[in-house]
């Protein structure tokens, strides 16, 4: 049988060892290749344009586990949302959501939840009916990474 003083001593070990082992994937997820890659393939050659977009993440995060964030994008009646992308440059994939909406549905605001590595910023990439791309991006700055249960 286990005592509590004897349980807290060899978590703390635990934790000592771990806190000692370099996190050598971590350099890994701080790729920007990935990212520019991401971002190129949506592209398609196609212009960024910056506005109608509007991104909103807290300016601190907690835990990096749950991050809640709202996209919204002022549409034109001929030209109604059909696609979102959220992208990041830190995390272990670049594209962290991909929304993709139908032609009867009127998507103007988007609330969801998104896990994060790291302090970073993300982007939100609105393609409207025309083909035309629409960006925002915020920075966030993460206390408790998150996305690195792999690499330890």
């Amino acid at each position: 049988m286990i005592n509590r003083r004897r349980w807290i001593r060899r978590s703390s070990a635990a934790t000592a060892v771990l806190a000692l082992k370099p996190l050598t994937g971590l350099a890994a997820l701080a790729t920007t290749d990935a990212f520019e890659t991401a971002l190129n393939d949506l592209r398609a050659g196609r212009r960024l344009n910056q506005g109608r977009v509007d991104l909103y993440l807290p300016a601190l995060a907690e835990n990096g586990n749950s991050v809640g964030l709202t996209v919204s994008v002022a549409t034109a009646d001929t030209a109604p949302v059909t696609q979102l992308w959220l992208l990041s440059p830190r995390n272990p994939e670049a594209q962290i959501a991909h929304f993709r909406f139908g032609t009867h549905v009127v998507a103007e605001e988007i609330e969801t939840r998104i896990r994060l590595s790291g302090t970073q910023e993300v982007l939100a990439v609105a393609e409207l009916a025309d083909g035309t791309l629409w960006t925002a991006a915020a920075e966030v700055i993460v206390s408790v990474s998150a996305c690195i249960d792999g690499l330890l």
